[in-house]
């Protein structure tokens, strides 16, 4: 067994809660975040094998079970299953409660969309960040279930793994450095981590971790970051503080939602439901207002020797079957056809934006 230890810390507050909703540092989030970005390292080596996009899933499940533990593999030359503990031990030093019980807005700003503003923090971490109310006597944004786990809070993770898997984990945990988010709204950017120890990894490097990203929708779960000449990575300017980077992300996130709403639509499935579901008055009355689409578009908040800086990240995928099921033939239809061009747009506007920039040369 391989034995790594790393300084985990938070570069924006965290909503990771407890069986209470209060923050609280917890291993399983981290072995979930562990096992997300280890299968995109596994399916880039099988994929690289040509190992058939259509039964990537499958053995991906196969050696994550290996690896992680399962109760469900078949046994080779019998009936019947077994099964095995996880050969991956985490060991999170100490297990305290989130230190941020007054919710600081320092340096916040506003989201607009020409018409209307909205806080920053609460657009991009609604649920955990409440608006103000007057009934609840909240002149300004607050914590909904305080507290949360504080920017610059640290802990040490301890990971033990078998030694044949050593490269495999490396280059997980270098991923998990560059776009690790964890906790409720981490694809907004809240809960960016950072290994205090050195994982860099130059944008040309990421090259191995990406897939040309129309063949991305050929399979409805994340496998790779997609690419089109290049990774599909963007970085915004640096800024003083993680607070800056959030007025940045949230304004990409306004404006990239205003464009889409231009580029079609089916029956009653349209482009913006592509981008993440549910969305704010425009339910899809096939889908409602319980089903989930997770945005494929992920924000990360870094720090830098310089200061601190956003990037943006495209892990391309189709809408899952499950919700493709839900709808009329016309509408499968509609979204098949058009979720790639719909995305390529996305690209085109993100590009377009004079807040960020597509990452040339080195991440950190």
């Amino acid at each position: 067994m391989k034995k790594l230890e790393y300084t985990i810390r938070f570069v924006t507050p965290a909503f990771l809660g407890n069986a209470e909703q209060k923050a609280q540092w917890r291993t399983p989030s981290f072995k979930a975040l562990l096992r997300q970005w280890w299968r995109v390292v596994k399916a880039k080596e099988l994929l690289e094998k040509n190992v058939s996009p259509n039964s990537l899933h499958t053995e991906i499940r196969k050696h994550e079970g290996r690896l992680f533990g399962h109760a469900w593999l078949e046994k080779t030359n019998d009936q019947g299953k077994w099964a095995m503990r996880s050969r991956v031990l985490l060991r999170l030093n100490p297990w305290a409660s989130g230190g941020l019980a007054h919710w600081d807005r320092s340096g916040i700003g506003q989201v607009s969309d020409g018409k209307q503003s909205v806080p920053a923090d609460v657009y991009l971490g609604y649920g955990p960040v409440s608006p103000k109310s007057k009934p609840k006597n909240k002149p300004q944004p607050y914590l909904t279930n305080p507290p949360a786990i504080g920017a610059r809070e640290k802990a040490v993770l301890s990971i033990m793994f078998p030694e044949e898997c050593q490269q495999e984990m490396h280059d997980t945990l270098t991923l998990i450095n560059v776009f690790g988010a964890i906790g409720s709204r981490s694809r907004n950017g809240w809960g960016s981590l950072q290994l205090d120890e050195a994982l860099e990894l130059d944008a040309n490097e990421i090259g191995a971790f990406t897939r040309p990203f129309e063949p991305c929708f050929e399979l409805d779960w994340p496998h790779a970051i997609g690419r089109d000449t290049k990774p599909l990575l963007w970085k915004t300017d640096i800024s003083p503080s993680w607070q800056t980077v959030v007025n940045t992300l949230g304004q990409v996130r306004k404006d990239m939602r205003m464009e889409v709403k231009g580029l079609g639509s089916g029956r009653m499935i349209k482009a913006t439901h592509i981008l993440g579901y549910p969305v704010t008055k425009n339910d899809n009355p096939r889908w409602g207002s319980k089903e989930r689409l997770a945005s494929q578009i992920r924000f990360k908040v870094m720090q830098t020797a310089e200061g601190h800086a956003g990037l943006i990240t495209h892990v391309p995928c189709a809408v899952p079957e499950r919700l493709l099921i839900l709808l009329d033939e016309q509408d499968r239809r509609w979204v098949r056809d058009n979720q790639a061009r719909i995305w390529q747009e996305i690209h085109k506007v993100l590009d377009g934006m004079t807040s960020i920039d597509r990452i040339e040369g080195s991440i950190q």
